[in-house]
């Protein structure tokens, strides 16, 4: 028990002269494999330790973050997500599974990588490693021999199989799988579902990504542990939540809510005046900002889906803010499409609307947080 209040001592010192800046860290974080809105959640996390005076190596695939004198950016030589298109795997969840199988030739590439493996050298310098728990195992080496701290980030928030990794077993009744579309008041069937999935997605993870990513990996990392053996480590566990969205959830306390950590203060006066005198002209019924966010390229939805929202959305009485590559040929008197618009800027200016965003459930929780804070959302019942 003394050891446990110490290690806890220990934690909350760093988290200290992390979050104040008393004392500057020079902190590695690690997302070779994610997709552009994971990439954004964990920019914004790197900002803000950069802007505390820290000095972070941040390692993404994909464009890098904004320059900082702070933030040094390794370059993954991976960036699949960018190219996957959500609604054919939809279509042939066998797209997925080849996705999943690509896993361990990525983490290969990851580490035939110069800069990659000149930084794992270094690896031993660093005062804390923030590695993504989502599909970003291969991340793993740099843990071998370290005693930093290891702290994750969950871009999905919670899910059973991560949270149980600390000891925290939260029973299925009362935590939907991220693979269900379910949310925290769930009824008796959903709950039998939502059992079965979280048993079976323990037990895929372990067959179709950990043990063949983890033998890829021990090619080159002979002693690499098992996935499982490696989590329980974490010092801290960051969670892309909010209790006030996601339900109640007995947490640990070293699994902590950090929901809104990309949302910023909104900025409509920099917004087009085309944008703000639709949405200031919404009247009483209000407007509505959709997007499916980053991680689907909005060029490649098809055409079906497309009329099928453009036809849902004529019957309503909001107005709608679009942002989709292309316009199509006939746009109802009541929308409106832009190729991109500044998110959070939209949501500042969307007084008494909606927001929809995010193709997956990290993407909605990356940006749900700030249409609320914003006041932006107030409960539409036609969608």
């Amino acid at each position: 028990m003394q050891h446990a209040r110490l290690a806890l001592l220990g934690l909350l010192a760093l988290l200290a002269s992390l979050l104040t800046g008393a004392a500057a860290a020079d902190i590695l974080v690690l997302t070779p494999f994610g997709s552009r809105s994971v990439r954004g959640l964990f920019g914004a996390l790197t900002e803000g330790l950069a802007a505390r005076g820290h000095a972070v190596t941040l390692v993404t695939s994909g464009a890098a973050p904004r320059p900082h004198a702070n933030v040094t950016h390794v370059q993954a030589p991976h960036s699949s997500l960018d190219q996957m298109d959500l609604f054919e795997v939809r279509r042939d969840a066998a797209a997925f599974r080849l996705w999943l199988r690509a896993l361990p030739s990525v983490a290969r590439r990851l580490y035939e990588d110069p800069a990659v493996m000149a930084l794992w050298r270094r690896r031993h310098h660093f005062d804390a490693i923030i590695i993504n728990s989502a599909a970003n195992e291969m991340a793993f080496p740099f843990l071998l021999g370290v005693s930093a701290p290891f702290i994750t980030l969950a871009p999905a928030g919670t899910e059973p199989l991560q949270l149980s990794y600390l000891g925290n077993m939260v029973s299925p009744a009362a935590l939907p799988s991220v693979v269900v579309p379910y949310h925290d008041t769930l009824s008796l069937w959903e709950r039998l579902v939502n059992t079965l999935a979280t048993g079976v997605l323990r037990a895929y993870f372990w067959r179709s990504v950990g043990r063949p990513l983890t033998a890829a990996l021990r090619d080159t990392f002979p002693d690499l542990p098992d996935p499982h053996q490696v989590y329980p480590r974490q010092a801290l566990a960051l969670l892309n939540r909010h209790h006030l969205l996601d339900g109640a959830l007995p947490l640990l306390p070293n699994q902590v809510e950090v929901g809104c950590l990309a949302c910023r203060p909104a900025q409509p006066h920099t917004l087009p005046q085309e944008v703000l005198a639709w949405l200031e002209g919404a009247g009483e019924a209000g407007a509505v900002y959709f997007s499916l966010g980053s991680f689907q390229d909005s060029s490649s939805i098809p055409l079906e889906y497309v009329d099928t929202l453009l036809n849902a959305f004529s019957k309503l009485p909001q107005r709608f803010v679009l942002k989709l590559s292309g316009s199509p040929r006939i746009l109802p008197p009541n929308v409106k499409v832009f190729e991109w618009l500044p998110q959070q800027d939209v949501l500042g200016a969307a007084r008494g609307g909606a927001g929809r965003s995010g193709a997956a459930k990290d993407g909605a929780g990356m940006q749900l947080p700030g249409a609320i804070l914003r006041g932006a959302l107030r409960g539409i019942t036609g969608l």
